[in-house]
């Protein structure tokens, strides 16, 4: 059978061998927006071709959300990313059964870290590509289930990446108790009939131990996770922090600049209205000089006039 990635919402499907591995990974690979054209027209097909049982299958898996459906795009654009997860969740929980020691568990925490942090880039960039805002909801959904998958890396029967239909709860304690102890080494003992009550005792004892143990673990675990992502966090904001006052300043010194430009043109307007109003009042002076100039020559007009008219009157008189 064929399922998908998600326990919760898991369809199965009729093993069809290589060509039915070829549909679902075109289908899970594929653009979010088409997936319900795709999974139609695909099954289909497969009922013209006589495979009802399939069809109706692939006819129910549902559409992923946009944080599954980047999980599963991970896996198909950042393999070696995901790989280097996976391995970390295998090889920690390798390290819960052995009882490694802090420094063994501290090297596989930071190898975890940051297989996640360069997935979340990843992750971005599926986002941005797809036109989808990279949201803080988003990329902690996408984590949770990403944390989830390298949980389950050593199970056999976890959740299949690429195939994803909705997003992973993260693992709790039982879970990591329950794997821890699936394959934990027993120490060889001589068969016998029936255990005895001693046996039984310490054999609870053990699986107590080791579920309190793996408890204990996982909250060191996540306390250290947390303050690892709180530094990140704030060294992040720092780093925002820093770049937004660079930012700032220089906008500032532009604005400091332009005002300076604006001043300096401002005292420019100003001494150039002083100088033409200097102009405009000598030319208004030399308007008023050239008015009264013109009086005089119309008086003086006058009086020649009116010299004229009496000369022709007395040469009148004489005739």
């Amino acid at each position: 059978m064929v399922t998908s990635a998600n326990d919760d919402a898991a369809i199965a499907m009729p093993d069809g061998g290589p060509e039915h591995e070829a549909l679902l990974d075109a289908l899970f690979r594929g653009p979010r927006e088409r997936f319900v054209a795709e999974r139609n027209a695909a099954a289909k097909r497969l009922a013209a071709a006589g495979e009802k049982e399939a069809a109706a299958a692939l006819r129910g898996l549902p559409k992923p959300g946009v944080s599954a459906w980047v999980v599963n795009q991970l896996w198909w654009t950042a393999r070696p990313e995901v790989e280097a997860l996976l391995d970390a969740g295998r090889r920690q929980l390798q390290a819960l059964r052995t009882g490694a020691g802090p420094g063994a568990q501290a090297s596989i925490t930071q190898s975890r870290r940051r297989a996640l942090q360069a997935l979340e880039e990843a992750a971005v960039a599926v986002l941005q590509q797809a036109g989808h805002v990279p949201a803080t909801g988003t990329l902690r959904k996408i984590n949770t289930t990403l944390e989830a998958l390298a949980a389950h890396a050593a199970s056999d029967d976890g959740p299949r990446i690429g195939r994803l239909t909705a997003d992973l709860d993260p693992p709790g304690f039982e879970l990591l108790a329950r794997l821890a102890a699936s394959r934990a080494p027993i120490p060889a003992t001589a068969p016998s009939p029936e255990p005895s009550a001693i046996e039984d005792r310490a054999r609870s004892e053990a699986e107590a131990a080791v579920v309190s143990a793996a408890r204990a673990h996982e909250e060191a675990r996540l306390k250290m996770e947390h303050a690892a992502a709180a530094f990140d966090q704030t060294t992040r904001d720092a780093d925002e922090a820093e770049l937004s006052a660079q930012h700032h300043a220089r906008l500032h010194e532009a604005a400091v600049a332009r005002a300076e430009a604006a001043r300096q043109q401002a005292d420019a307007a100003e001494r150039e209205a002083l100088r033409t109003r200097a102009h405009a009042r000598r030319e208004r002076e030399r308007s008023e000089t050239a008015r009264a100039a013109l009086t005089d020559r119309a008086a003086e007009l006058q009086q020649h006039d009116q010299a004229l008219l009496r000369a022709r009157q007395r040469l009148a008189a004489l005739d």
